[in-house]
């Protein structure tokens, strides 16, 4: 099966420029999708070497060759049943065929016609030309294979090659364009359609002409959907103020559609296991290589003090810049992070220490205690969805601390999962990652042999609903700490890291099981019992044998001898005894009436010569 980047690649080289695009479900069972910021004027023109994500190809004068779509509604996509193909099919009975072109086919069922239309004539996006079809033309795109909406992929039913629209087609295209031909061919090349002067106008009669009531599009819905149309097709964009002001107010005169007790829910539709198997899911995306993906809940916690503040503002510059994080690659987004225990000047040390002279990155945003953030239960969920509508570069988040953003509430499991949950609807939305500063329970957290998320402040609630939970569990005065890493999508992760005191970094030191294994072969090689044995076999190269007492007594040659019982001693060479070996040193333990006594040889030595020529610390010894 071709990946997402060959397929990228294929369009691009066909002439078809491309954008990513964010494909969602609102709460009112709606589809809607999103672009990056200025999409139209950033359109991949060249091929890549990686592609991740949705699809949407433009169209219109947005590609080499003129190609617009005939987007055609199935009655499972549209709430009044109205069949866009029905429509289609009476339209070519009475006005003539198309030529046969290539098609795709929506997950629910759609078709999208692609045709090539003449350079001088502009096709402008319309809507409901015939009942459920519509017409993707210049400064709109098209959704394109292999894109997945709801867990279903858009896939090109024929391979066909692109045909010339015809008359039937261009008459179709034109619809509701009669008598606005000159008007729309003078149109700039540029795209830039509707300048100042004409953008109120424009805005306020687009939602003069959509029947909201019948759609069931909440004023909320209709507001989407006006700054979406203000952001691809007004140069300037008005601004958030001056949509308040001069066009949404148009909404109010609109007969909006009231939701009543007779409404069902959605159905629910069923997915074999055939159909699973069958269908393409795009591959986990990352911000931070197998650390971090890019989309959901993620909770970075540990004890207070901990310097977690110091890991997640190095985490956002990391990202907005493109460079390593605990060693590990980032793909560069633009970041945004709340500091709500602080103003501005404790972030800007802070910062100015991590970035160590070099130049701040201009795609990395800060909001402080100083702003009137509200919590999360009085506005902020509205406040970062109006930040992110209006800058949707912004691909990570930080909440430093998920505490002072819920207030005080009660220990309560429930609370803890609703208020997770509202982050986690955001992140769906927007397709981001948000990651909130949270800390150690201090009573939980002094029981060092318990689960260290057992040490998580509030109820499981909390570590049950992230996604991805990072936990940093550091002795106080120490700049070592475990970091420990886990989620639902990825390998779960057991490292040491260090804080470097001098670039204010947490730098990685390894995996805990490489660190423990350094730790103790460490402990092993400096250990005396480990340095007398050694010690004795360099003084008897064909071999010695003793007791523990008489290995102690060997130690005193040596700066620093043997200070502990015989039964520790005994303990110590069978715990070193495979590292010695690994060293060429052999130790054998034979029991002899009373006494216990250590045959110790080199591993070139045969087991025959041990025997015979060793030298005895006791005379006489019989073999066993």
């Amino acid at each position: 099966m071709s990946s997402l980047t060959d397929y990228a690649n294929n369009y691009i080289k066909n002439g078809l420029y491309i954008t990513q695009v964010y494909i969602n479900t609102n709460s009112e069972g709606y589809k809607t999708v999103n672009f990056p910021k200025n999409w139209l004027n950033n359109l991949r023109k060249t091929t890549v070497q990686n592609w991740s994500g949705n699809i949407a190809i433009a169209t219109g004068h947005g590609n080499d060759c003129n190609v617009c779509v005939l987007d055609v509604d199935s009655p499972s996509h549209r709430k009044d049943g109205v069949n866009g193909l029905e429509s289609i099919e009476k339209w070519q009975k009475e006005h003539g065929a198309f030529p046969d072109t290539r098609i795709a086919e929506t997950p629910t069922g759609g078709r999208h016609y692609y045709f090539k239309v003449p350079q001088d004539i502009h096709i402008k996006r319309g809507s409901n030309l015939l009942p459920g079809v519509d017409v993707q033309g210049d400064k709109a795109c098209v959704i394109a294979p292999p894109s997945v909406y709801n867990s279903k992929r858009y896939k090109w039913i024929n391979h066909t090659k692109i045909a010339e629209a015809n008359d039937s087609v261009l008459e179709l295209m034109r619809l509701k364009q009669k008598g606005r031909d000159e008007e729309v061919s003078s149109l700039p090349q540029d795209l830039n359609m509707i300048s100042e002067g004409g953008r109120t106008n424009y805005l306020v009669s687009m939602i003069g002409q959509q029947n909201f009531a019948s759609n069931k599009a909440s004023k909320e819905s209709i507001k989407a959907m006006i700054r979406a149309e203000n952001e691809m097709y007004c140069n300037p964009p008005l601004s958030e103020e001056e949509l308040e002001r001069q066009v949404f107010p148009a909404i109010d005169n609109l007969p909006l559609y009231e939701k009543k007790e007779t409404d069902h829910p959605q159905k629910l539709t069923l997915m074999s296991s055939k159909e699973l198997q069958d269908m393409y899911i795009p591959p986990l995306e990352w911000l931070v290589d197998d650390y971090l993906p890019l989309s959901g809940v993620v909770g970075l916690i540990g004890s207070p003090k901990s310097r977690k503040s110091f890991m997640a503002l190095d985490l956002c510059l990391a990202l907005a810049k493109g460079t390593k994080f605990l060693g590990k690659n980032t793909h560069k987004h633009d970041t945004l992070y709340f500091d709500l225990e602080s103003g501005l000047r404790r972030p800007k040390e802070r910062q100015e220490m991590i970035l160590a002279r070099q130049e701040a990155p201009d795609n990395f945003y800060i909001i402080t205690s100083d702003q009137d953030v509200k919590q999360i239960d009085n506005g902020f969920i509205e406040q970062l969805t109006d930040i992110l509508e209006k800058n949707r570069n912004i691909q990570f988040i930080v909440i430093d601390t998920l505490g002072i953003l819920r207030g005080a509430k009660k220990l309560d499991y429930t609370i803890d999962v609703n208020d997770v949950k509202k982050l986690k609807d955001v992140c769906t939305k927007f397709n981001v990652c948000i990651m909130v500063v949270h800390h150690f329970n201090k009573a939980r957290g002094s029981d060092k042999n318990g689960d260290i998320f057992d040490k998580i402040s509030g109820t499981n609630g909390i570590f049950g609903t992230l996604d991805t939970a990072w936990l940093v569990d550091i002795e106080r005065g120490s700049t070592i700490a475990q970091f420990h890493i886990t989620g639902r999508d990825i390998q779960e992760y057991n490292v040491v890291i260090d804080f470097n005191e001098q670039t204010m970094k947490w730098e990685y030191r390894g995996t805990w099981s490489e660190m423990e294994e350094a730790r103790v072969q460490n402990a092993y090689e400096n250990d005396p019992v480990t340095l007398t044995i050694k010690h004795i076999l360099e003084k008897h190269p064909e071999g010695w044998t003793g007791t523990t007492q008489d290995i102690k007594d060997q130690s005193i040659e040596l700066p620093k001898s043997i200070n502990v019982t015989n039964a520790v001693l005994g303990r110590t060479i069978s715990q070193y005894k495979v590292r010695l070996a690994k060293e060429g040193v052999d130790i054998k333990r034979e029991r002899r009436r009373s006494n216990t006594y250590y045959i110790i040889s080199s591993t070139s030595a045969t087991s025959s010569t041990s025997a015979t020529s060793s030298t005895s610390a006791t005379d006489n010894m019989d073999s066993m």
